[in-house]
């Protein structure tokens, strides 16, 4: 159910940004700049994993992936017109946390130990 809910910015998002009158050209480039971001929130959280368990950066990544949403993305569906750094915020902090909802899921399905 993670990685279902993981899916739904990605694929809303630009068609929010067009619906708050984002230039197209940009809204769709929005998607690229959260997965720029999700590049990093694949890597971090898994060299973290190693250091400190494997759970630990999963549990904490979804809980920062759940605040950014509720925070910014709320934030910019409450403000008047184009806030388009909101909107950037939001795309860097989430494509950010939800690099390791990617990458994260088969680290911590261990089955060696069954």
């Amino acid at each position: 159910m993670i990685e279902w809910a993981l899916q739904i910015p990605q694929t809303y998002f630009t068609s929010f940004a067009l619906y708050k009158n984002v230039d197209p050209t940009f809204a769709y480039q929005m998607i690229a700049i959260l997965n720029g971001a999700s590049v990093l929130g694949r890597w971090l959280p898994g060299y973290i994993a190693d250091r400190f368990g494997r759970f630990n950066p999963m549990i904490a990544t979804f809980f920062m992936c759940a605040m950014s949403s509720l925070s910014l993305w709320m934030a910019s569906v409450a403000v008047d017109g184009t806030n388009t750094g909101l909107m950037i915020a939001y795309m860097v902090c989430f494509g950010f946390t939800s690099g390791s909802g990617i990458s994260l899921p088969p680290v911590c399905l261990d089955l060696s130990q069954a």
